[in-house]
């Protein structure tokens, strides 16, 4: 089981989740736009592949347009 420090007391959040039954202590996520430093080096090679695989998603909806944009990604990413 995880904890909260005390001084992260005032970004902890209450989650429910009804089908688990009970309400979650845990940490606030980052702010939205925020990298954390050992991911930086990616955000480049991941930013072109997710521009080049727009045109992917066209006509596409639901599960589908997930799968097809994270399947050309990753073809990109690998290469």
């Amino acid at each position: 089981m995880a904890a909260i420090p005390l001084r992260d007391v005032g970004r902890a959040i209450f989650v429910t989740r009804p089908r688990r039954g009970g309400v979650y202590l845990k940490r606030f996520s980052y702010p939205k736009g925020y990298a954390p430093p050992h991911l930086k080096s990616y955000m480049d090679s991941f930013s072109k592949a997710a521009g080049d695989c727009r045109g992917v998603m066209a006509g596409l909806k639901g599960n589908e347009k997930v799968i097809a944009f994270n399947t050309c990604v990753g073809s990109k990413l690998k290469k």
